[in-house]
């Protein structure tokens, strides 16, 4: 949940490249992802992040509402 907020405050992440992560979200979803491990792989994510300029989210995306949605789906579909 940290990460959603991070981006709907306008943060850009850099985050690990784990099945917990990237079972939400991927590079396209303004996350750079690096890979655990490897120092070269984090600098990279970090280098990539600070050459990007801000980018507006659409926060409806990642609003608390539209989680709640996405978990509720999930859960109907059991």
């Amino acid at each position: 949940l940290k990460l959603y907020e991070y981006l709907v405050s306008g943060l850009q992440v850099v985050a690990a490249d784990v099945p917990a992560i990237t079972a939400e979200f991927s590079d396209e979803d303004h996350i750079q992802l690096y890979s655990p491990g490897e120092g070269g792989s984090l600098l990279a994510a970090m280098q990539r992040t600070l050459q990007q300029e801000s980018s507006e989210i659409d926060i409806g995306d990642f609003s608390y509402s539209a989680r709640a949605k996405h978990i509720e789906s999930v859960i109907d579909t059991r």
